[in-house]
């Protein structure tokens, strides 16, 4: 379309005469503009505008209609528009930033390190508060503080990803459909548990463990926490290890040692958790390793975190904070 100062006007014409197609001013949206003396859009700002100003710069001879239009942004404007939008892609990039290797090596033993820690002064603390303390009971407590170590993890996670600028509660999403395929996944996940806890233990024991009349014996604060520890350590563990470790390291290192790498350290942070004997350790990390290769595939099946969490709980709450909580109650 042709204006009356030569210039070309990058508007197709759909529905116009000629006339109005010749005419010097038109619509855009519902913005109103006017060429001006100078070949140049003069722009009625008291009208609402989606694109920025266009200036129309001087075309060819208005007898070719066969060529194409030009059409560009005035400089003051080109120049805002440049800035804004480097502004963005700077922004953009840096929400985009991968987690350095030391970072993620740091988030990967983070845990396993407060678990240690944990595991190591909760039984000395216990026993200088209440010195006729057992051993095994200072144990249940430190399973059962852990919730401690549980809040911290989530916090970290949270850390982590706001530098990332995402979110946890992308992580945290819940759909009802996450119900059933958490049953579902905490079935398959009791018989692996119990499969991988024989293995563990006769590779440990080459039998089954030797059972302590002290484990009979348990307050019924330590078999309510237990239960709660239960859930806090389904939802601090599943964020870490498969909700932020696991996709980070498949990236840098491959899916396979990035999914078994972040299973082996998952393992290893339940030796803060048997500390009562060299037997029991290997015990728990040999099953717990077994148990985080399969949560490792089930998250790839499900790429949902939610239903892992369910999962879990419900396999430490049926496996650990019931049998704690009964053997409390009797």
């Amino acid at each position: 379309m042709h204006g009356t100062d030569g210039a070309t006007l990058a508007v197709p014409p759909v529905g116009r005469t000629r006339a109005e197609e010749g005419s010097a001013s038109m619509r855009v949206g519902s913005g109103r503009c006017q060429h001006g003396p100078d070949g140049h859009l003069d722009i009625d700002h008291t009208q609402p505008w989606i694109l920025p100003p266009l200036a129309i710069l001087p075309g060819p001879d208005p007898s070719d209609s066969a060529r194409p239009c030009q059409v560009g942004l005035t400089s003051e404007c080109q120049g805002s528009f440049t800035s804004i939008m480097n502004a963005a892609q700077a922004a953009d990039s840096t929400s985009q930033t991968p987690p350095s290797t030391p970072v993620l090596v740091g988030a990967l033993v983070s845990r396993l390190l407060m678990i240690l820690a944990l595991g190591l002064l909760t039984p000395v603390l216990v026993r200088l508060a209440v010195p006729d303390t057992t051993a095994l009971e200072g144990a249940f407590w430190t399973n059962a503080t852990v919730i401690v170590v549980d809040l911290l993890t989530i916090a970290l996670v949270g850390w982590l990803l706001a530098r990332e600028g995402k979110r946890i509660g992308e992580l945290l999403h819940f759909k009802l459909a996450d119900l059933g395929w958490g049953l579902l996944l905490a079935v398959i996940l009791y018989v692996v548990f119990l499969v991988a806890t024989i293995i563990g233990n006769l590779v440990a024991y080459q039998g089954a463990p030797p059972v302590s009349q002290e484990q009979l014996r348990l307050p019924l604060a330590v078999g309510i926490l237990a239960i709660v520890a239960a859930v806090t350590i389904a939802i601090a563990e599943e964020l870490l290890y498969r909700g932020y470790l696991q996709p980070r390291f498949e990236a840098k290192l491959g899916r396979w040692p990035g999914m078994l790498l972040v299973a082996l350290v998952f393992g290893l942070q339940h030796i803060g958790f048997a500390l009562t004997s060299p037997q029991a350790m290997v015990s728990k990390v040999v099953s717990t390793l077994l148990v985080g290769i399969v949560f490792g595939l089930l998250y790839w099946w499900r790429k949902r975190l939610m239903p892992l969490i369910i999962a879990h709980a419900l396999v430490d709450i049926v496996g650990l904070g019931l049998p704690t909580l009964l053997i409390a109650l009797s």
